[in-house]
């Protein structure tokens, strides 16, 4: 089992296409009969091969098939179909009539991605295996086509003794891709949605805050306990992403989670004792209606490209600026997700926050590479058609960004 792994890629391919050279003619029956031969050869060996014969074949390529991958770890092949696309492989090489033969005649002979042979490295069993099965599947093709005049008789002996020393090999590759196969008809029956992907976040958080006294006082109204307890909240948010097009994205996230800001008069939820929302937890953005970890629709909104400088999104609910603005804080701003600075105020400037969770739009035009541009419309009543109440898309509470970001290098960005 030793004596052919250790030799080079040239005498292999050379031994394979020994006959090759002066093929003689042979019908379409001959032809069939030899190759459903070899194929219940390979199958036999695979059905009477025990788990101590593949260890065995295993590890007697062992030590050829580590120096080989240590010595390229990429060694992907690519087909030729000229042995002049080879780069190391001359005229003079004294295999060179046998690998011209195999890839002007079956065209089964495989380069590696930089179109070397590297006919001197050393050969596994198992590589060899490989090239093998590549040829065959070429001559099945060839007869299926109704061209086995073109398949010399010698040839077929030679692969029939081949195939037959290397039996066991084949019906591992083979094995192995069956399995492959197997594997790739389960995930495809088994998918989420050919257009929809599926992901999502769960923070469990662990917190608290104190000011150092007994009470805190508002500069807007009263004062508060300062000292609160400690507490443990969660926010779990489930996206699924679906695009039409490949460029295009639809976002629909589902949240449920029941965090209250740190500092507040009471356990309802409301506005911390600051009287600003910038003080709270990066992942607080509950209200008193959804901090009691009901499911609810957090976000909905479409964007899509407009020609190559421009992009357009559409949000019907939830929409904020900073999830289509740069927000010039690439480091901290996670967008409201775990991944970001520990407070709102720490993740981004609170000018993107004005009027969030509305509907509306946000484009973003780029003029050139250094520069680009963020424009924004938003309102938070936007599904409210009573003019009495000042809502509706333009007749309640609104906010509008304009935004010119420069940015000439990856280490400098400025806004204005």
């Amino acid at each position: 089992m030793l004596r052919i792994q250790y030799y080079s890629r040239f005498f292999i391919f050379g031994l394979l296409s020994l006959a090759i050279a002066m093929p003689a003619k042979a019908n379409d029956t001959d032809a069939t009969q030899v190759i459903d031969k070899m194929q219940n050869v390979s199958l036999n060996a695979s059905l009477k091969a025990s788990p101590a014969n593949s260890n065995n074949s295993q590890s007697s390529s062992q030590s050829s098939s580590q120096s080989s991958s240590q010595s390229s770890s990429n060694d992907v092949v690519a087909q030729v179909n000229a042995v002049s696309q080879l780069s190391d492989v001359r005229t003079t090489d004294w295999a060179f009539t046998s690998l011209q033969s195999l890839v002007e005649r079956y065209g089964c002979i495989s380069g590696y991605p930089d179109r070397t042979f590297r006919g001197k490295q050393a050969l596994s069993r198992y590589e060899f295996a490989a090239g093998l099965n590549a040829c065959l599947d070429k001559i099945n093709e060839i007869i299926s086509a109704g061209l086995a005049d073109k398949v010399g008789k010698e040839d077929l002996d030679t692969l029939r003794k081949l195939q037959e020393e290397f039996a066991a090999e084949l019906a591992t590759l083979r094995g192995r891709v069956d399995s492959l196969e197997a594997k790739t008809t389960k995930l495809e029956a088994q998918q989420f949605s050919t257009t929809t992907k599926l992901s999502g976040e769960a923070i469990f958080a662990v917190s608290g805050a104190s000011a150092g006294r007994d009470t805190i006082a508002s500069p807007f109204f009263g004062s508060a306990p300062s000292r609160n307890n400690i507490v443990f909240q969660n926010r779990v948010r489930l996206d699924l992403l679906t695009t039409f097009t490949g460029s295009d994205r639809l976002r629909t996230r589902l949240q449920a989670g029941n965090a209250q800001p740190l500092t507040t008069f009471s356990n309802t939820g409301a506005a911390s004792l600051l009287a600003t929302n910038d003080g709270r937890l990066g992942f607080d953005d509950s209200t008193t209606a959804t901090n009691n970890n009901s499911v609810f629709l957090e976000t909905l909104d479409y964007s899509f490209s407009l020609g190559d400088r421009a992009r357009l999104t559409i949000f019907a609910n939830g929409g904020n600026h900073f999830y289509y603005a740069d927000t010039i804080n690439p480091y901290l701003d996670d967008q409201g997700g775990g991944k970001g600075a520990i407070s709102r105020f720490g993740e981004r400037n609170p000018i993107y926050g004005i009027n969030g969770n509305g509907a509306g739009f946000g484009l973003n035009y780029k003029i050139s590479d250094a520069f680009k541009l963020d424009l924004g419309y938003l309102a938070n009543t936007a599904n409210q058609p009573t003019k009495s109440t000042g809502s509706g898309l333009t007749g309640g509470n609104y906010s509008a960004l304009a935004q010119l970001v420069f940015q000439p290098s990856q280490q400098f960005k400025a806004g204005w």
